[in-house]
């Protein structure tokens, strides 16, 4: 197959943007389609951890138990919906099945190498425009014991033998409090989770979205694709409420809604919405670091003006049903007692994203089993990490026609 000479990519997300944008180093003309507007699903107001380090299969029997006793527990970090779908019984029953030891080494190995590489995409992007705000920071880990910690340090210990490179050092309770001012008296012992770095997740999205555009490409959004078809060498795109688009090759990255095309695609594997929720509080102070509560599940960000952001859950429920109150209440009430000077009482920018986590805890990155359509979706909680690396990957795929080594483990069409 010769290079494409125009590309039309489905999804305006930072794994969209990023094939995008990566896609332009080859001289293809880009042209992304946006449903709603730009990095308007679980890009926009994420956490915007970049930390490789502790990118990893979701699948594993610790996740499993814990998935197990949180069905019990309304107000627990892991919510699913009731009654639930079929199509989500389906994806339940194959994710469970996926979580043992053997897989989640299998797949472990397929993230080691683009884990690697992940920072090398951002600052590839960076070096040409010079406008992502990067931050490189420790994450602390907070618990309000050791024996809290085990899980932790024992999922630690997985991620170092499997061959990925993790450095974190312990913390005494005072010594955490010392470098998190907005830590309370309740906790006593933290881990800090070094060379990670975190962003603004709206704020780098549009950057990148400002950058694409300025290199050439177009940018619809409020455009829904509706059907696929591939024909002669081009690829077809059906739209409702909007003109038809032909072209030369299609990537399909349109994160949750992934599953909307599985079947024309050919992706076997179930994947369902996990949707995440975040609100902003004000603090005293400037926040130094990202805090991270393992034992709740609650990942919190420093963002300009004292302000800090607060994300957390998995609620696996409909792809369109709307912010459910009780969750960013059950994020509050977890999170309370581990701070002080930080008024989660004064919430703003509430929000809800859904990430799509496919079944066995790996992206779709690759071709499909319609010519000339590729795919890059399926990124889960990772999407902010791997987004430009499997962007550009994928790029150098259609453009170059060779696959790459570290995306075989991502091939779309893998068995569930």
């Amino acid at each position: 197959m010769s290079s494409p000479k125009n590309v039309v990519i489905v999804g305006a997300g930072i794994v969209g943007l990023s094939v995008g944008w990566f896609l332009q180093n080859y001289d293809i003309e880009v042209t992304i389609l946006e449903q709603k507007s730009i990095g308007s699903g679980s890009s926009w107001a994420n956490a915007g951890w970049l930390s490789p380090s502790l990118t990893t299969p979701l699948p594993e029997p610790a996740v499993l138990q814990y998935g197990i006793k949180s069905l019990f527990n309304p107000n627990a970090p892991l919510s699913i919906a009731f009654p639930p779908s079929i199509k989500l019984i389906n994806f339940l029953l194959t994710f469970s099945r996926n979580c043992n030891n053997k897989k989640w080494q299998k797949a472990m190995q397929s993230y080691i190498g683009i884990n690697n590489l992940a920072f090398d995409a951002y600052d590839e992007i960076n070096l040409s425009e010079h406008n992502l705000e990067f931050h490189q920071s420790p994450i602390m880990a907070a618990f309000e014991t050791r024996s809290q910690a085990k899980g932790l340090l024992d999922e630690f210990e997985m991620i170092r033998g499997a061959g990925q490179s993790l450095v974190s050092y312990e913390l005494s309770g005072k010594e955490i409090r010392s470098k998190v001012p907005q830590l309370s008296d309740a906790i006593d012992f933290g881990i800090s989770i070094e060379q990670q770095r975190y962003v603004n997740s709206s704020s780098i999205t549009r950057s990148i979205s400002e950058s694409v555009i300025k290199r050439g490409a177009k940018i619809i959004e409020e455009y829904k694709v509706e059907k696929i078809k591939s024909s002669n060498s081009k690829v077809y795109l059906y739209s409702k409420n909007n003109s038809d688009i032909t072209c030369d090759a299609v990537v399909v990255a349109n994160g949750a809604w992934i599953d909307e095309f599985s079947n024309q695609l050919g992706i076997k594997v179930p994947t369902a919405p996990g949707r995440g929720y975040s609100f902003s509080v004000p603090t005293q102070q400037e926040v130094p670091f990202p805090i991270y509560f393992p034992v709740t599940r609650v990942a919190c960000t420093p963002m300009t003006n004292n302000t800090l952001r607060v994300a957390g859950t998995m609620e696996f429920s409909h792809l369109e049903d709307g912010l459910n109150l009780r969750r960013i209440d059950a994020i509050v009430s977890s999170s309370k007692k581990l701070f002080k000077g930080v008024d989660l009482d004064n919430k703003s920018n509430l929000w809800v994203g859904p990430r799509p986590v496919s079944a066995d805890g790996m992206p779709f990155v690759g071709s499909t089993k319609l010519p000339g359509v590729y795919v890059a979706a399926g990124h889960g909680m990772w999407g902010m990490t791997l987004g430009p690396i499997t962007g550009k990957l994928l790029a150098s795929q259609i453009a170059q026609n060779q696959i790459s080594p570290y995306l075989v483990g991502f091939d779309p069409r893998r068995k569930k």
